[in-house]
């Protein structure tokens, strides 16, 4: 059972005769009615006196109280700021998991047991490893969760002074492979236990219609891009629209995408040229790994999103959003608020730089991470493009980013062929715009139409071929 201490604010524990104790108040046993008192005081963290922490989770056991090693944990990790709200939802959820496995088989989480099979971690990856058999997660899912719960034994060896005279588990060294964003297989050496849980790799093998970056992305082709186009106008979700039309004439990632503000849109711009909005570390706006970068919105785009600031649509959302948080709906309050809300005005995306910030509305387990859009994605889109593509047709909202740079190296190789841009010029262009880290990324764009065309040839090719041997083998016989 999974529990949030909302709008909880992080103090420390202390003495009740502490001469700095700030309050104290009185906490009960619901099951046997023994009372507890407790003292608090504000925490410094890095010279800050104290810090408000959104949503920070906690464990709760079947006697109403949290189970207090995972809290010790828990705030440890948001003191040392090791790890964003987001990991310590996460880790929080798996530990959440494995305490309800063992209070319901009757597992002492802290047994010492120099049996393999008794341990708790053990038991709980056994049960993991059923559900992976039938189906209920994936191997990869449970080795995370298995993981999470090592990390938290680790700590209480290692921090927590927690001594076992037999170890939960043992620790060893593994050869990790993985492959990059630039489609290379890597391989590096890295710390493990023998908890752990094999997983299959996924299967990566070439294919013409995909690229290798930070994901196997799909580009949409003109008739794709058409079909959503008019399936997001026919639904009317102006929210929804907005969004898709942002990411694809941008490249943007969902999460930068989710976390603009009122006041990047409210701004005079010229109205001849392109609008430069930074993201990342030190702005409001999400980004892979907070990496600073720029995006390069279309003025047209610019000029929408305008509008729609200024709308009523907007300004209701607005007011919920202020009605729900407990905050004055000033103006300044709008130019920080997110553009894109729900109409029960809730943003679709935490963003990192508001984790910390209390929020009285925050009534939810997990955080938001655009689940919302891809739910719209599963359920209003592509039913409509499967029936025109085939039901085998797949789209992602990160294909959009990929469109968007195959529709801008098109661009680029038309005013090529008009004399218009040097041949030279297209890759660092498109890779500024792209905000790709290494110019072999980049030319996976470049290559992605000439690489079609030589697999289409080599197929037909090969077909006809084989077509002919076939034939002539058979020298017109019947198998039949």
């Amino acid at each position: 059972m999974r529990h949030n201490l909302k709008n909880f604010e992080l103090k420390e524990a202390c003495s009740l005769t502490d001469p700095k104790l700030e309050s104290t108040y009185e906490l009960a046993n619901p099951l046997t009615g023994k009372v507890y008192r407790l003292g608090e005081k504000p925490l410094k963290i890095f010279a800050t006196p104290s810090v408000t922490i959104k949503n920070l989770p906690t464990v709760i056991g079947s006697d109403g109280l949290p189970w207090d090693l995972a809290c010790y944990y828990l705030l440890g990790l948001a003191e040392q700021q090791a790890s964003d709200l987001a990991s310590i939802q996460k880790y929080a959820v798996h530990l959440s998991e494995f305490y309800d496995f063992c209070q319901g088989n009757d597992v002492d989480l802290l047994l010492d047991t120099p049996s393999k099979r008794k341990k708790p971690i053990f038991r709980f990856r056994d049960s993991l490893l059923g559900q992976v058999r039938d189906g209920e997660i994936t191997d990869k899912t449970a080795n995370n969760k298995i993981g999470n719960v090592v990390r938290f034994y680790r700590w209480l060896i290692d921090d927590h002074g927690f001594v076992f005279k037999h170890r939960p588990f043992n620790n060893e060294s593994v050869v990790i492979s993985f492959v990059n964003a630039s489609g290379n297989i890597g391989h590096k050496l890295t710390h493990s236990h023998n908890a752990r849980i094999k997983t299959s790799p996924n299967a990566e093998l070439p294919s013409e219609d995909v690229i290798v970056d930070d994901g196997r992305l799909r580009p949409l082709p003109a008739n794709e891009q058409e079909v959503l186009l008019n399936t997001l106008v026919t639904h009317k979700n102006t929210e929804m629209f907005l969004i898709f039309m942002f990411s694809l004439t941008t490249g943007a990632r969902i999460q930068s995408v989710l976390t603009v503000r009122h006041k990047h849109f409210r701004v005079e711009t010229d109205p001849d040229t392109s609008v430069p909005l930074a993201i990342g570390h030190g702005t409001a706006v999400d980004s892979k790994y907070s990496k600073k970068q720029t995006l390069v919105i279309p003025t047209f785009v610019q000029q929408k999103l305008a509008a729609y600031s200024h709308s009523e649509r907007a300004k209701k959302r607005f007011l919920k959003y202020c009605d729900k948080r407990q905050i004055e709906p000033m103006e300044e309050a709008m130019d920080d608020c997110y553009l894109f809300l729900s109409n029960q005005g809730h943003p679709f995306y935490d963003a990192k730089s508001d984790l910390y910030k209390a929020d009285h509305s925050q009534e939810r387990t997990n955080l938001r991470n655009g689940d919302s859009v891809r739910k719209f994605i599963k359920r209003r889109l592509l039913p409509p493009m499967k029936e025109a593509f085939g039901q085998n047709h797949h789209f992602q909202f990160h294909d959009l980013r990929a469109t968007f740079g195959m529709n801008l190296v098109d661009a680029c190789m038309n005013l090529v062929d008009k004399g218009q841009m040097p041949v030279s010029e297209v890759l660092p262009f498109v890779q500024s715009r792209m905000n790709h880290a290494n110019s072999k990324t980049t030319q996976l764009y470049i290559n992605y139409r000439e690489k079609n065309k030589k697999v289409a040839q080599i197929i037909d090719e090969y077909q006809s071929s084989m077509l002919d041997r076939i034939e002539s083998l058979l020298g017109g016989k019947s198998l039949c």
